[in-house]
């Protein structure tokens, strides 16, 4: 039988791995200048969606749902709103305008957000681990070569930054709010069903019917089928990540998913090598930015 940690560390690491995943397929398609990152992520919280419902019903959780209290259903759809609305839009405008690679290491930041919150709330304290690991992740990002990597993509790096950034912002707080809701609901898929489903309706005021099949027709199938490996990508990383922080600990778990610019560098080496920019410079970057959120998570046990 395979130890409880053992196995979250597993599903934590493939989790990583579908984040890096949802980048890199996006990373080609993402640099036309006609794509739309609303469009995008309204096909990815979609599929979200569909697979939540489907990952709900395999696990029976489905039949959990009318138990959930109301300050978990507001906890996970304010979440849905932010993480898997807002935030992903922000994420997918980055990698717009910079680029899978840069993205990646810009959101490690998450980590320090995520600190500030459990030194603040938590009266958590700092130690060498964290300053050591924080200062990794700044000097990754100072370190990076966002010009060249926007020129590349005919992108603008500021635009690119800020969104990133503002993405990191909300990716460091909204587990905090997701978790609290998980102390009265136990059931992730449930949870993450309930969460993509409330971005995707508040998404669909905007993206309407009508604007959605008209980008439909217009997007090449290319991009199309990319957009959806994004969305399959995505929801896998979320189920995978909730499955692995109920059976593992946080300060476990944590560092493991922090890895995931790595994985974001070896998979746009393989699908969008022409549209990153893959200098000594920037993967250095990416990687000390990785190693320093992964360090800032083991010490303080953020995620």
């Amino acid at each position: 039988m395979v130890d409880a940690t053992l196995l979250g560390v597993i599903l934590a690491l493939v989790s990583a791995f579908c984040f890096a995943g949802n980048r890199a397929l996006g990373s080609g398609p993402l640099s036309s200048r006609d794509s739309d990152p609303v469009f995008v992520n309204y096909v990815s919280l979609l599929v979200g969606v569909v697979l939540a419902l489907v990952a709900s019903l395999v696990t029976l959780q489905i039949f959990d749902l009318p138990t959930i209290t109301l300050f978990a259903l507001a906890t996970f759809a304010l979440a849905g709103l932010f993480h898997f609305g807002l935030g992903r839009t922000l994420s997918y405008t980055s990698i717009k305008h910079v680029g899978a690679n840069p993205t990646s290491a810009l959101l490690t930041t998450q980590a320090i957000y995520s600190l500030f919150l459990a030194v603040i709330l938590l009266q958590e304290q700092l130690n060498l681990g964290i300053i050591a690991g924080t200062a990794l992740i700044i000097f990754g990002i100072i370190f990076m070569e966002g010009k060249l990597s926007a020129a590349k993509r005919g992108g603008v790096v500021r635009f690119g930054y800020v969104a990133a950034l503002s993405a990191s912002l909300i990716f460091g707080i909204t587990p905090v709010v997701i978790k609290a809701g998980l102390l009265t609901f136990h059931y992730y898929a449930a949870a993450t069903l309930v969460s993509f489903t409330a971005a995707f309706l508040v998404y669909t005021l905007r993206v309407t019917p009508p604007r959605f099949a008209r980008q439909l027709r217009t997007t090449p199938k290319a991009s199309l089928l990319a957009f959806v490996g994004m969305g399959v990508f995505g929801i896998s990383a979320q189920l995978l990540r909730y499955a692995s922080l109920t059976i593992a600990p946080v300060v476990v778990v944590a560092p493991i998913l922090a890895t995931h610019p790595v994985f974001t560098v070896l998979l746009t080496s393989r699908f969008s090598r022409e549209n990153e920019l893959f200098t000594a410079r920037t993967v250095t970057s990416i990687i000390l930015a990785a190693i320093g959120a992964v360090l800032v998570s083991y010490y303080a046990g953020v995620g």
